[in-house]
């Protein structure tokens, strides 16, 4: 996912390494702003950070929803949000969308992505697995 610069990017590490508190994710999205105002990131970090700011509200309000467990699916390098475990599993990825919704594709639709997980998980069955991406 994001490589954060300078400050922002210890900010970044800190909640990485340990289990941020309502302050620390205060302080971290304080330095994000800051940055970007200042000028002091290019246009492309800012894409990354409405990517991940985007993709992760995505994951969290499916995660609200319907429950599940996030974990990292390495081979894309970004987080999935597993639901049903243990009976059965729909993983679902939202970054791939959010990224190409941000570059302006229509495709790219995050209400029909959500409903894609919502009839997943309506078909699952005891054993079943299904990736919506």
């Amino acid at each position: 996912m994001a490589n954060y610069p300078g400050e922002v990017g210890e900010s970044a590490s800190r909640l990485m390494t340990h289990s941020p508190s309502v302050d620390d994710g205060r302080i971290m999205v304080e330095e994000v702003l800051g940055a970007a105002h200042k000028g002091q990131v290019s246009e492309e970090t800012r894409r990354v950070w409405m990517t991940n700011l985007v993709g992760s509200y995505v994951l969290h309000t499916a995660k609200t929803l319907h429950g599940g467990e996030y974990q990292m699916f390495e081979e894309r390098r970004q987080p999935l949000l597993v639901c049903g475990l243990p009976d059965y599993s729909v993983g679902f990825l939202a970054m791939e969308k959010v990224v190409g919704r941000i570059s302006g594709d229509e495709g790219d639709n995050i209400p029909f992505l959500h409903e894609g997980l919502v009839s997943a998980i309506d078909r699952a069955t005891l054993g079943s697995h299904a990736l919506i991406v």
